[in-house]
């Protein structure tokens, strides 16, 4: 019986909160489990509070009537304030409501005064969930109480290019390097593209958009390598993008999980993400994790130069592993 009502940002917008909830949407659906959808964010300024006022007013039609379970996808400050309201409507209407925190934006507020606001605004959930169990130990310490783990959803395309076979590992010398990600602070972009001084016979195609577009575009025009450093732009086709990419790069220090490596791994693609405590579980051994910094970047491109044919299909058995030890409706209701 269908008894999951999903709230979040619009699955049609841009970032990884949005591609996890596509991937969710279809998820839930395919287990028949999905009873509708919610949406309590737009990213265009003058819908940032509709969306959420009409999910409150569609609430009581939207929920089932026998064991009903809210799933809030949340992201940033305002995010979580918004999801606030919608779960204690949904608790006063005899709702299970489980919060999933979805989003470094979060971490000032796990320390200091605004964690005691935190708390307040995450009461109405019987049961939090985050991404990693690196991130449900902060949210521990902060004070939020008990906090379970359930990876954020990979998309339907991501999925289905995990249970296919995966294309022969191309022999050329020349690679094309790839990396999907918000052109903004903390994204280590500048690092990968230094990185290309030191491949001289490679290619790095970035997908995405933010507020340091331009000042990126200059650093690879000062480092003479713009000739080899492609912006596209908002991907809309993530399988187009993928093709004929031989490395993923993945620079951030500062996700709550990220997802882009695993739709790279899905696809036999191998990738290589900076250490931390929270790449460690995304990706474990699978992927190559390295320091953050523009020649260990670099000298990574050179290790997987010669054996990424023996790390794709390992790349992609981690992926299908993963998927495989999903539970989402345990995950929710224990």
């Amino acid at each position: 019986m269908s008894r999951i009502v999903v709230a979040g940002t619009d699955p049609n917008g841009r970032g990884g909160v949005a591609t996890s909830l596509t991937g969710l949407l279809a998820e839930l659906d395919d287990q028949g489990q999905l009873a509708g959808f919610l949406c309590t964010h737009r990213s265009h300024p003058r819908a940032r509070f509709a969306p959420v006022a009409h999910a409150l007013k569609a609430l009581p039609q939207v929920l089932p009537e026998r064991d009903p379970i809210l799933f809030a996808h949340t992201g940033g400050p305002l995010c979580v304030t918004r999801t606030a309201a919608l779960a204690s409507r949904a608790r006063s209407l005899g709702a299970h409501v489980v919060i999933q925190l979805h989003s470094a934006g979060i971490d000032p507020w796990l320390t200091g005064p605004r964690r005691h606001l935190l708390k307040r605004l995450v009461a109405p959930a019987h049961r939090l969930i985050a991404g990693t169990e690196h991130y449900a130990e902060r949210y521990r310490q902060a004070g939020l109480g008990e906090v379970h783990v359930l990876a954020p959803s990979l998309p339907p395309d991501a999925v289905a290019a995990a249970l296919a076979p995966i294309q022969a590992v191309s022999k050329r010398d020349s690679l094309t390097l790839a990396c999907l990600s918000r052109l903004a602070d903390n994204k280590g972009l500048d690092l990968l593209i230094r990185a290309m001084v030191h491949l001289p016979n490679d290619r790095l195609i970035i997908g995405g958009k933010g507020p340091n577009e331009d000042r990126l575009m200059e650093l690879a025009e000062h480092l003479r390598v713009a000739d080899r450093v492609d912006f596209l732009g908002w991907v809309e086709d993530r399988g187009a993008f993928f093709q004929g990419v031989d490395l993923y790069i993945a620079p951030s220090s500062h996700d709550t999980y990220g997802l882009t490596p695993l739709e790279a791994m899905a696809r036999g693609i191998p990738a290589i993400t900076i250490a931390t405590p929270v790449t460690a579980e995304v990706v474990g051994s699978a992927a190559m994790r390295i320091q953050a910094t523009a020649t260990s970047i670099a000298a990574s491109v050179n290790v997987l130069r010669s054996d990424r044919h023996v790390r794709a299909p390992a790349s992609q058995a981690w992926v299908r592993h993963q998927l495989g030890q999903r539970d989402v409706l345990a995950t929710l209701i224990g």
